[in-house]
């Protein structure tokens, strides 16, 4: 039997059904800036791309990994502090759907994760307002696991000025 995109979609319909909390039946269900959908009350998250069916005919697989200390971290870090993981070179498949907006509040972490001097930490060269109270948390919390290159670089030298 073969499935086509609308068996899919109700296929990942009744699977957001199932992995519901129970809160499901209050009105605690928002979505995040990055097309998370999560649970207020308890804190639940799952996420359905806004053109599911697009993804699916394009076949793109992201990349994904275990955090190892001193290996190096690859993905986006948004301004509320979600941290997506991708591989190298994979950035642009995660924000695809994300608003310019918010794309421009990203901090973008690359390294092939074998612990070399090859990673880099970025932000966009343009409208960047600089690194929220949210993302140097998350740094804070993940800097064990950069790889040599990534230590060389201190985003709190691009900190908000309004994040006091």
């Amino acid at each position: 039997m073969r499935l086509n995109y609308s068996d899919l979609n109700q296929i990942w319909d009744q699977g957001l059904i199932d992995s519901m909390c129970g809160c499901a039946t209050d009105d605690k269900w928002e979505q995040d800036i990055t097309g998370y959908i999560f649970c207020s009350g308890c804190k639940n998250w799952i996420v359905k791309p806004a053109n599911f069916e697009e993804r699916m005919e394009r076949k793109v697989t992201i990349t994904n990994y275990e955090f190892v200390e001193d290996k190096g971290l690859s993905g986006v870090l948004f301004p509320n502090g979600v941290f997506l993981k991708c591989g190298n070179t994979e950035h642009n498949l995660l924000i695809t759907d994300i608003p310019i907006e918010v794309q421009f509040g990203c901090l973008y972490f690359s390294s092939k994760l074998n612990g070399d001097r090859d990673g880099i930490i970025t932000h966009s060269p343009v409208k960047f307002q600089g690194v929220t109270a949210l993302q140097l948390n998350w740094i804070d919390e993940h800097m064990k696991f950069y790889d040599d290159g990534q230590k060389r670089f201190d985003c709190r030298t691009w900190k908000k000025n309004d994040d006091n």
